[in-house]
């Protein structure tokens, strides 16, 4: 008996995990199925109950750190919004979990320090942006560290 109550408590475990909440984009506002502005933490998992995204939304906009995931569970991206606008760092990894790229963005425009890396973990570009316009000197490296290139932009 008490093996089948543990069984039928996984089971109803497993639904809880696997059936959720739907929300729905329209642009760029959150909705449930009733047609409500959408606030909350929402979660979507694959047909085999992997995580494959996280999403915060606060009245019906995206608010926080929205988390993509690989199917082995490791993080693939994170972008972090602010009223449904990208306002924060935004981060991409590979499926091995090495960071391939990290970039900064304020009020949905580029600004600040961005990094590419190969998946050595090698930087390849490193660049620099204001109010979505390249500035500063943006470097390219070889496979080896080694700069092979760079362009100065200026502010104008």
């Amino acid at each position: 008996m008490k093996k089948f109550l543990l069984f039928f408590l996984f089971l109803a475990a497993g639904r809880s995990i696997i059936s959720q909440t739907r929300i729905f984009n329209i642009d760029g506002v959150y909705y449930d199925v009733k047609g409500n502005v959408f606030s909350g933490h929402y979660k979507e998992y694959d047909g085999k109950g992997t995580l494959v995204l996280e999403i915060p939304v606060k009245d019906g906009l995206l608010e926080g750190q929205v988390i993509y995931y690989y199917p082995n569970g490791k993080m693939k991206e994170l972008r972090t919004y602010s009223q449904g606008i990208l306002n924060g760092v935004w981060m991409e990894w590979d499926e091995e979990g090495n960071k391939i790229a990290e970039a900064s963005y304020s009020m949905g425009l580029k600004d600040g320090k961005w990094y590419i890396w190969d998946k050595k973990g090698n930087l390849r570009i490193d660049m620099t942006y204001k109010k979505g316009k390249r500035i500063g000197i943006w470097r390219y490296f070889d496979e080896n560290g080694k700069e092979i290139d760079s362009k100065v932009y200026s502010e104008e």
